[in-house]
């Protein structure tokens, strides 16, 4: 019977000995280009942690499809269970590296709480400003994306994924696959049937502005499409999404 240690590889490396080790350091495993990027780091439980909260948030880029753990204690759990996958367990935090800890949090928590304290005391003629929900709809995607968060983009690309397939590889479905599709030409996807009006665009390049354009609605962007998606009307979703299909690609385009 293979031993948990020697066992093999799957569509994720093995994780025996992860504790303490370094990120993307698995033989045999092809690790995404960021995280290999992040190969001098370690796992330890801090970063184990926030990883686990949002894999894609913290390191966009990442193969990891897992939408991560929210809630506090079962992250805490998976990662005590993780610790034992060892021949040499990781030393657990001692009362000083949790006090250290704990001060480090208070102090981030009050570096973020004083510039929301200094707003509040702006003049109350503030408060008539229009709301952000409001005012989204004229923010570039530019801004949207700097604040963008690619795991809800992917929760949202899943009611997608009945007309298109995300994969490097993977096959037409009633919609061309979308792998690489930010930086594409639209219409240059082998084998599949374009309309004609997504023919005539094929001079122009599938940019977070377009993609933004056509994500509002398909349907009078391109008069004549065959997608029957009406499209995301809140622009944050648009910027979630676009963030994600960013991420599908050997290469992403940069950011803004």
């Amino acid at each position: 019977m293979t031993s948990p240690r020697a066992a093999p590889n799957k569509i994720g490396p093995n994780l025996w000995g992860i504790v303490g080790s370094h990120p993307a350091e698995v033989p045999n495993y092809a690790f995404s280009d960021a995280m290999k990027a992040r190969a001098s780091k370690t796992w330890t439980y801090e970063e184990l942690n926030d990883f686990l909260a949002g894999p894609k948030k913290v390191v966009p880029g990442t193969k990891m499809t897992f939408p991560g753990l929210p809630k506090v204690q079962d992250r805490a759990n998976v990662i005590a269970w993780l610790r034992t996958l060892s021949d040499q367990p990781v030393a657990l935090p001692s009362e000083a590296d949790i006090a250290a800890a704990q001060k480090a949090a208070e102090a981030a928590k009050s570096a973020v709480a004083a510039p929301a304290a200094a707003a509040s005391t702006q003049p109350a003629a503030a408060a008539t400003a229009p709301a952000a929900s409001e005012t989204a709809a004229v923010v570039p995607i530019a801004e949207r994306l700097k604040t963008a968060d690619p795991a809800k983009g992917e929760l949202i690309a899943k009611k997608c994924t009945t007309c298109h397939d995300f994969t490097k590889g993977g096959p037409n479905k009633v919609g061309p696959n979308l792998w690489g599709i930010v930086g594409a030409h639209p219409a240059e996807v082998p084998n599949y049937a374009f309309s004609e009006a997504m023919q005539a665009r094929k001079d122009k390049i599938w940019t977070f502005e377009e993609l933004d354009a056509f994500l509002t609605s398909p349907k009078n962007d391109v008069k004549g499409t065959k997608m029957t998606f009406p499209g995301l009307p809140k622009p944050q979703d648009r910027a979630d999404v676009i963030a994600w299909l960013r991420q599908q690609s050997d290469s992403p385009v940069p950011l803004p």
